[in-house]
């Protein structure tokens, strides 16, 4: 018999309401729908930080409530989980998996699809685009017209303590968050540890 046969019958772990809540949760799929509607909406709303539309209020209002209520569902399930047991994957190709691995890799995958798209984007305007310099050199720049150029983001960001202090609070964020991650892990996997600590 697999430790998958001898963990629980169930792979989400036993339902009965006494021995907690099951582990998994449609919440955080409610919560990005709340948020996909707000950021569509307040969209909506400005222009270039102008307000130019009321219209939209309401449904960004709908937006928010829709995340509160996926936060409060979530939060809910969460406190009832005493930890006494780790849910499994059932499908293919994860099945007999620990739901949290699986959720790990698929954190990891996604942050190699964000940030992979957002390098590749730069690199192609970086080589697709000619530069402002050597447009300028080759005197094709001509004072107040439009030119189609590219700056090197070097240029901007070391021109303003106002461009560099969010790409810095943003590093060091993914830094903080990336380290929060391991060390949730490492405590969850602990088991000589209270359950108070462990909370």
């Amino acid at each position: 018999m697999s430790s998958y046969d001898d963990h629980h019958p169930s792979g989400w772990g036993p339902h009965d309401w006494g021995h907690g809540a099951p582990h998994n949760s449609w919440s955080p799929l409610i919560m990005s729908i709340g948020i996909g509607v707000f950021l569509f909406s307040v969209a909506g709303v400005y222009e270039w930080g102008e307000f130019i539309d009321a219209s939209y209020i309401g449904v960004s209002i709908a937006g928010l409530a829709i995340i509160f209520i996926g936060l409060t569902v979530w939060w809910r399930q969460d406190y009832t989980f005493d930890g006494g047991y780790e849910p499994r994957s059932m499908g293919t190709p994860f099945r007999g998996i620990e739901v949290r691995k699986v959720a790990v890799w698929v954190f990891l995958m996604s942050e190699m699809m964000v940030f992979t798209s957002l390098f590749s984007t730069y690199m192609r305007y970086r080589f697709g685009i000619e530069s402002c310099e050597s447009v300028f050199m080759s005197g094709e720049w001509v004072e107040g017209s439009s030119v189609t150029c590219f700056e090197p983001a070097g240029h901007l960001i070391a021109s303003s303590w106002f461009h560099l202090a969010p790409g810095a609070i943003n590093t060091f964020a993914l830094i903080i968050s990336s380290f929060t991650i391991v060390q949730a892990l490492r405590y969850a996997g602990m088991l000589d540890i209270d359950e108070d600590r462990r909370r």
